[in-house]
């Protein structure tokens, strides 16, 4: 690995190391065994460290073990701070004085020729003079010429990116290129509703797919309606309001680190393109495809590509995706083949109609609502339906959910009821062990080579470039800082430079990374009144495209499109009208085995997020009751696409979890009451969080599917044993039922402790489904 920078070139080790983080049990003995050489597990501690994101490694001691995960606290706020990942690329800071320049240049002519931004540049007084000045501090200890003048080829090359990365916009008059930049037209809107707007994006971030362009916008868009400077808001940080408003479970939010590939993939299926998969798996060969869709799997955390091979649909999990390369163009007009049904396996399933089974029933049949099911007989008792799978075994963790009302009476092959029965049964014996009819598969270890070096192909990132990049981002908001007249000193320049974002100022600073710290004091001009910027003309905002099609998203998805405020949704219309969507239509599908809880009407989530905004109530009428409640957080579940409601009760003082597809029409109270709900919230989370502590048996990979099945909470090891590990995940009161579904589903590999009260309804659960068994 180099070592003369922390910064990234690429992410592909990053995402690998990411990953295995992700996976469960990573330790720096068990990362070779997911292709990361003890090396590179050091190497990428180290960096994150220098980028203040170490403290989102979670280095836990279970028992003699040192596990290492991530915190998960951050997603569930909505604050995925895997998309910074992206901001660390790894760029010289003359390039930055370059591209300012280019930027202020061509927004102060409107438009011109590559001649023209060559002259203007040259013939500035004060820009070639600032560049020869910082290289002279750079190169001190060599002996390195200095430029006389600022190249033309330079400046061609750097150009020739910025308009890939979608910041130029190049058009061809009369055989000659010329170059302007792409405005979205947000300058016209009101402060209000670029503060909606801002909710808008936020909320979709966590939502979309391609996440991390709203990340960057979110911040651009921030630096519009804060009023501060860059040094307020590292003195003294003031989140928005609505950071504090939103949660979200099931968005998989670790689909962040695999975005590169996405991107990869959604150009090639807008352009009719093959394309060449390596895995991370290196004994996997190669293997090229026509790309089709892509699904995402919520409750797994997983997204799929779907595509031709040789005539045949095939899946491909993005995960196990090293890299991507495009390859030629393939006829669109070819009809894409039916996928086979290959229904491997026939189970025969009892619902047995117990007491409260209505509710569980429609959960039932809406989850496996894309798999063929034949209702075979009804009787008072029960219902017996047949469904047909590919692969039974993977089902059955989910099918334990719904304890005890089913039961597999009957199954093709038949080890899979013989694993379900016998699993059932086992969660009764006092010691944990496999049973009998599970066989243990072996997970081989990847070949290994040499830690790779971050080596590129050559190619412009939409995500991980020069204008995302941190360091570049952070002159510019120096730059539009004092543009606005704030009153910097040299001394605030270097307070900046040593708490910016994603930098912890005490970290070790490699041997190229310290000349960003030089830069900004070249970058102004000292006059009598104080510093002046070296680039006036630098533009309030630039977008790249990769933001622009995040925002054409936005406004093309009902999910969200109604919290845009109309004035900038025309605005943005109009202005995106030829700017494509990151996906063609029709090539993504939520693939999640999970109730379906997308609204049919947007009006309640309107009026929620109107009194949340205004500090007011919301009252709706049920069997002649009226509740009133003062919004505190709406919840969005990837899984379901539903939304739900955390209200503080006024009558009685507590709170209560409302999905908002149940509720009546709602009414928006005229009155703001003066209560800090967020201070009444954090206070109810420490007094009312439980934590359930379970021991779990590594039965069937049971303790990696467990890791990946609690993603949306912090799980703590308090000590371990010999395949056994006993874990603690903290909850509130709503979050209760969901902790109960997960634990169902690892059935017999987990043992509960405490409280009683879950550990009772784990044992009558089972219980009582044993009871209901058939001859086995």
């Amino acid at each position: 690995m180099p070592s003369v920078t922390n910064y990234l070139k690429t992410v592909k080790n990053m995402r690998l190391f990411f990953r295995s983080l992700a996976m469960g049990l990573h330790t720096r003995n068990t990362a070779p065994k997911r292709g990361i050489k003890k090396s590179l597990h050091d190497d990428y501690l180290k960096r994150l460290a220098y980028f203040n994101m170490g403290s989102k490694i979670r280095d836990t001691q279970i028992g003699r073990t040192r596990v290492h995960t991530i915190a998960k606290q951050d997603f569930y706020w909505g604050h995925n701070y895997l998309a910074d990942v992206y901001a660390l690329y790894a760029m010289k800071p003359e390039t930055i004085i370059l591209i300012l320049a280019i930027i202020n240049t061509i927004n102060k002519h409107t438009s011109c020729t590559m001649t023209e931004l060559y002259e203007y540049i040259n013939d500035d007084p004060y820009i070639l003079p600032a560049y020869q000045s910082f290289l002279e501090e750079k190169h001190s200890d060599s002996n390195k010429m200095l430029p006389d003048i600022i190249e033309k080829q330079t400046l061609i090359r750097i150009m020739k990116k910025l308009v890939t990365i979608g910041v130029i916009d190049e058009i061809v008059q009369k055989n000659t290129h010329v170059y302007s930049l792409v405005s979205i037209g947000l300058e016209s809107c009101t402060m209000h509703e670029l503060e909606q707007l801002n909710r808008a994006v936020f909320v979709y971030k966590n939502i979309s797919l391609f996440g991390t362009a709203g990340h960057t916008l979110l911040t651009k868009l921030q630096a519009l309606i804060t009023g501060t400077s860059l040094l307020d808001e590292l003195e003294q940080p003031a989140p928005s309001a609505y950071e504090s408003q939103y949660i979200f479970t099931y968005n998989n939010p670790l689909h962040v680190i695999d975005e590169t590939i996405l991107y990869t993939l959604a150009n090639a299926l807008h352009h009719h393109k093959m394309v060449e998969l390596s895995f991370c798996n290196k004994r996997r060969p190669k293997v090229t495809v026509r790309p089709v869709r892509i699904e995402s799997d919520y409750i797994g955390n997983r997204d799929y590509l779907i595509a031709v091979h040789q005539n045949t649909l095939v899946t491909y999990r993005i995960d196990a995706i090293s890299t991507i390369t495009i390859k030629g163009t393939f006829n669109s007009d070819t009809p894409i083949p039916t996928a086979k049904a290959r229904h491997n396996t026939i189970l025969h399933l009892r619902f047995h109609k117990l007491d409260g089974c209505e509710p569980v029933w429609t959960k039932f049949t809406d989850t496996f609502r894309h798999m063929p099911i034949n209702c075979e007989s009804s009787a008072p008792e029960y219902t017996d339906i047949c469904l047909h799978v590919q692969d039974g075994q993977i089902l059955l963790p989910l099918l334990r959910t719904f304890l005890p009302y089913i039961e597999i009476i009957e199954s093709t092959p038949e080890s899979i009821r013989t694993r379900f029965n016998d699993n059932l049964r086992y969660t009764q014996h006092e010691t944990v062990s496999e049973p009998s009819s599970y066989t243990k598969k072996a997970h081989p270890s990847w070949n290994l080579l040499s830690p790779e070096t971050d080596k590129t192909d050559g190619s412009t990132s939409l995500l991980l470039n020069e204008i995302t990049a941190v360091t570049c981002a952070t002159q510019y908001r120096i730059q539009r800082d004092l543009i606005n007249g704030v009153a910097y000193t040299l001394d605030d320049l270097r307070f900046i430079m040593n708490h910016r974002p994603l930098l912890d100022s005490y970290a070790p600073v490699e041997e190229n990374d310290q000349y960003e710290h030089a830069l900004p004091s070249y970058l102004v001009r000292p006059e009598a009144h104080g510093l002046e910027p070296l680039f006036p003309e630098l533009p309030t905002l630039v977008t790249t495209a990769a933001e622009r099609m995040f925002l054409k998203d936005l406004l093309s998805d009902d999910r969200i499109n109604w919290m845009v405020p109309h004035n900038a949704y025309q605005i943005l219309a109009h202005a995106l009208y030829s700017a494509p969507t990151t996906l063609p239509p029709h090539t993504w599908r939520n693939r999640s085995l999970a109730i379906d809880e997308t609204p049919k009407s947007y009006e309640n989530h309107q009026r929620c997020t109107e009194a949340m905004m205004k500090g007011t109530s919301i009252s709706w009428t049920t069997a002649g009751t009226t509740m009133t409640v003062l919004p505190c957080k709406m919840e969005y579940n990837g899984a379901t696409n539903g939304y739900a409601l955390i209200g503080y009760r006024l009558d009685d003082n507590t709170f209560g979890y409302y999905p908002l597809h149940t509720l009546p029409s709602i009414t928006v109270g005229t009155q703001p009451i003066d209560i800090d709900i967020d201070a009444i919230y954090r206070e109810y989370q420490e007094t009312n969080q439980q934590n359930v502590t379970f021991s779990v048996y590594d039965i069937n990979n049971a303790i990696d599917r467990c890791f990946n099945a609690f993603s949306n909470y912090d799980i703590v090891g308090t000590e371990t044993d010999t395949n056994e590990f006993t874990l603690s995940v903290a909850y509130l009161p709503f979050q209760e039922a969901d902790i109960l579904r997960i634990l169902l589903s690892l059935g017999a590999a987990v043992r509960v402790h405490k409280p009683q009260i879950i550990k009772e309804k784990l044992d009558n659960i089972y219980k009582q489904a044993i009871s209901l068994l058939g001859e086995s």
